[in-house]
């Protein structure tokens, strides 16, 4: 195509577009969507299920998503009625939220689990990098910049491990992360939230075994396995 103008529109203008459009799918979907949706029968819930789509699950992501089971944006009330499952499962999402919008999202899963159900969150741990990060070690320091693959920095070829830091959780502008997690603060913000338990666990290793290997194992050295229990 000869005109293309996202090849000569100012990157930062086309940020403000991008996040515009985002906004008003959000809008037009919730709108949309305003009535409790259907579960089709299943007892589990995927957010932000992208190509991996698990059987026996309610597949969830955003509206542009034309492959999903189910149409969220789980910034806002998530439309499920009431103790409607048995586990819910995040791989990899939650960190793309706010913190206050992170906080809102752990009540809505409370409130959607069966009692004794199961919300299974990985996000990148925290700890993990501000461990190697802080090494007076320089040799144990470098292990920080093997946490992620060199595909993943399209536009900075980070240098110190504070830029890594900086990069996993705040700065990258095409997978953007808004929030950091450890254990102490998933722990607080889920007990907040009316769970009655919360645990760290192994990776693809859950309570539930419908939660039991889910998870991609490429990524453990860097993620933090939490199961919290209603």
């Amino acid at each position: 195509m000869i005109f293309h103008p996202r090849k000569w529109l100012e990157p930062h203008f086309l940020d403000a577009i991008d996040i515009l459009r985002f906004e008003l799918i959000s809008v037009k979907g919730r709108f949309l969507n305003s009535k409790f949706g259907s579960t089709d029968g299943k007892e589990y819930l995927q957010l932000g299920s992208g190509e991996d789509r698990f059987e026996g699950f309610l597949n969830s992501n955003f509206f542009s998503d034309k492959h999903a089971d189910a149409h969220v944006d789980a910034r806002f009330p998530l439309q499920f009625k009431n103790a409607v499952f048995r586990g819910v499962y995040a791989h990899h999402v939650v960190e793309h939220f706010s913190y206050v919008d992170a906080f809102k999202l752990f009540h809505e899963i409370h409130r959607v689990l069966k009692p004794k159900g199961v919300f299974r969150m990985i996000v990148p741990n925290l700890e993990v990098f501000m461990r190697l990060c802080m090494d007076p070690d320089p040799q144990i320091r470098q292990h920080i910049f093997n946490l992620l693959p060199p595909n993943h920095m399209s536009e900075l070829q980070v240098k110190t491990p504070l830029e890594m830091v900086d990069y996993m959780f705040r700065d990258q502008k095409c997978n953007r992360h808004l929030s950091a997690w450890d254990m102490e603060t998933s722990t607080v913000r889920l007990i907040e939230a009316g769970f009655s338990e919360v645990r760290q666990c192994a990776v693809n290793a859950s309570l539930d075994p419908m939660l039991t290997n889910r998870d991609k194992p490429h990524w453990r050295a860097f993620s933090l396995y939490v199961e919290a229990i209603k």
